[in-house]
C-alpha cells in the first residue's frame, strides 16, 4: 500500500499488509477518515480495516455483529467520499450487500455501526455543500424483471412481436431519489425526486449529485442520471 503526498507526488509511506482472503481489488476497498483502509470480503463475511499511518495489522469486524451479510451472487462494493482533497475522507460509506441492497455504515471511536439499510437500490452517491454532506439513494419501485438474466432478455427479444416483448420484459420503471444526512442517516424531508423510464431495458448506470444550500439553510440538489444506453436525465428538486 503506497501513500503519496498530494503536494509534490512523492511517496510518503509504503506498507505491506497480509490479505490472504482477498480475491479482487476493484471496489472492495476504500479509505475513510484519517487514513483508515477498509475492505469487505464476501467469503469471510467481514470488514477488514487498518490505519495507513501505523504498522498495525488488519482488524477483522464480522458483518454478523452488525446484522449484515453479503449475498453469494455479488462482489461487495464500498462507496466512500472525500469532499475536499486537502482534508480527510468522511467516516461514512456505503457497502453493497446484494444486487439491490446497500447499507450505510460509519466508523467512530474504533467501531463500525450501521446508519441505514436500503432495499430496492439501483445506485448510491454522496455530495457535499458547505459543511453538510448528504447521501443520495436511487431506488426502484417495481421488482418485476429485476432478476432476469441479460441473456434471457435478449433471447426473448428475438421471439414474437418486438413491441410486445419489450413491453412485457421492460415495463415502465419508476425510480425515486432521496437524500439522507451522512452523519446520522436521517432522511431529509422534501428531497424526494421521482422519474420514470418508459419501456426500456437500460437501467440507471451512474448517479451524479450537485448539492446546494437554500436560503433557509436546508439542502437542495440537482441530479444527473446516466443509463446503460447513455441516456442522460437532468433532474431538479422541486421547490
Amino acid at each position: 500500500i503506497v501513500t503519496f503526498n498530494i503536494e509534490d507526488g512523492e511517496i510518503s509511506r509504503q506498507v505491506t499488509a497480509a490479505a490472504p482472503w482477498i480475491s479482487a481489488l476493484t471496489g472492495v476497498c476504500g479509505v475513510i477518515g484519517d487514513g483508515l483502509l477498509v475492505c469487505a470480503d464476501r467469503r469471510t463475511q467481514a470488514l477488514y480495516s487498518m490505519s495507513l499511518e501505523s504498522d498495525q495489522e488488519m482488524t477483522l469486524t464480522s458483518l454478523q455483529s452488525l446484522d449484515l451479510d453479503i449475498t453469494e451472487e455479488v462482489h461487495p462494493i464500498l462507496t466512500t467520499t472525500q469532499p475536499n482533497a486537502a482534508r480527510s475522507s468522511r467516516t461514512q460509506f456505503f457497502l453493497r450487500l446484494s444486487q439491490s441492497r446497500y447499507s450505510m455504515l460509519q466508523y467512530q471511536d474504533g467501531h463500525f455501526s450501521t446508519l441505514g439499510d436500503f432495499q430496492q437500490v439501483s445506485l448510491v452517491s454522496f455530495a457535499t455543500t458547505s459543511e453538510k454532506t448528504v447521501a443520495a439513494v436511487l431506488q426502484f419501485e417495481n421488482e418485476e424483471g429485476r432478476n432476469m438474466d441479460p441473456l434471457e432478455k435478449r433471447l426473448h427479444d428475438m421471439e414474437g412481436s418486438p413491441n410486445t416483448q419489450e413491453s412485457l420484459l421492460c415495463p415502465n420503471e419508476t425510480y425515486n431519489i432521496n437524500l439522507y444526512l451522512a452523519e446520522t442517516g436521517r432522511r431529509l424531508l422534501d428531497t424526494k425526486v421521482t422519474f420514470s423510464l418508459e419501456h426500456g431495458c437500460a437501467q440507471p448506470e451512474k448517479l451524479y449529485i450537485q448539492a446546494y444550500l437554500k436560503k433557509d439553510d436546508s439542502v437542495g440538489y440537482r441530479t444527473l442520471v446516466q443509463t446503460e444506453d447513455h441516456l442522460l436525465l437532468f433532474l431538479q428538486q422541486p421547490g
